[in-house]
């Protein structure tokens, strides 16, 4: 019995470590309109990866562009994204609405993804804008006759 009680008490002290974490820094201040802290123009080089589907890479390109980023009315926690341009990769203007709130901005990084309600043209994508510097990528996938292929395109720049 004595094994047994021992057995839990040091398994209770174990858990009672590692149960315990530092506390969050309740004196950082979350901004406060992050939509207008991330909006700007930023300017930089896109990677298209084109794969079929059985995930062979048909065709890579480089090319450069921008994205803007500029706040929805009378909202602080959404964006409209716009790809503005891409020499050589990407025909159309794409425009969709990304939540940007507070609670997406850790240590000074901004992650942003796409409004399900609102997204229309670029679809899903994701983001995060860290030290001034725009990481974005979206996928679309295209069907020509009964072949289907995946566009990854992955854009990295700053304003």
């Amino acid at each position: 019995m004595k094994k047994i009680m021992y057995s839990l008490m040091a398994l209770f002290v174990a858990f009672a470590f590692t149960a315990c974490d530092d506390d969050p820094d309740m004196g950082a201040a979350m901004p406060s309109n992050p939509a207008a802290d991330i909006a700007g123009t930023y300017s930089g080089g896109w990677h298209q990866v084109l794969t079929n589907s059985s995930g062979e890479v048909q065709d890579e390109k480089d090319g450069v562009g921008s994205i803007e980023i500029t706040t929805v009315e009378e909202k602080t926690d959404q964006v409209t994204v716009t790809i503005k341009t891409v020499d050589g990769l990407i025909a159309n203007e794409l425009s969709d609405i990304a939540n940007c709130g507070a609670h997406m901005v850790e240590n000074d990084v901004y992650y942003f993804v796409f409004n399900t309600d609102a997204a229309k043209n670029i679809g899903k994508f994701s983001a995060k804008i860290e030290n001034g510097q725009l990481s974005f990528s979206f996928v679309t996938t295209v069907k020509v006759g009964r072949k289907t292929y995946t566009s990854t395109n992955t854009f990295s720049g700053g304003k």
